[in-house]
């Protein structure tokens, strides 16, 4: 196993295939990915928590606007 499959594991997907359920699967992945850096940057104080917050907060309006857009159901 190598460095980025430790970081960034894949899993398998169950259900129906549907190509925006997958694109949507990694873009909360890349969600995900972010906010672990983002919160590991403030954990050793190179940036301040109420930047964390906003970044993750436009994180969080990325990933609503591209389920909207890939018109995905709750």
């Amino acid at each position: 196993m190598n460095q980025f499959e430790f970081l960034c594991p894949k899993s398998h997907s169950y259900g129906e295939f549907k190509q925006e359920i997958l694109v949507f699967n990694d873009n909360l992945r890349e969600f995900a990915t972010r906010v672990q850096y983002i919160s590991s940057l403030a954990a050793h104080i190179k940036i301040f928590f109420e930047k964390v917050y906003q970044e993750i907060c436009f994180f969080w309006q990325q990933l609503e606007s591209s389920k909207s857009q890939l018109k995905i159901n709750d």
